[in-house]
């Protein structure tokens, strides 16, 4: 039998030598991550950094050994 689990599901895809992947059951989703970034001048001996939001568009990352309600193999 096999293990329910991320690495032997149809919609996984491995990355490159690593135990992550990606999981295609969806399409990919809207990501806001706050990225640093540096501001001009120097303020009491240190830089400061403003956090900048950035969209991103992708699938979910998971491990080879994880799993879900969705699993597929045929």
């Amino acid at each position: 039998m096999i293990e329910n689990k991320c690495k032997n599901c149809d919609f996984w895809v491995r990355k490159e030598d690593t135990k992550l992947g990606l999981c295609r059951r969806y399409p990919p989703t809207l990501n806001t991550h706050l990225i640093p970034r540096p501001m001009k001048g120097v303020i009491g001996g240190s830089q400061q950094v403003s956090l900048e939001p950035v969209d991103t568009i992708n699938w979910p990352t998971t491990r080879e050994d994880d799993f879900c309600g969705e699993f597929k193999n045929d």
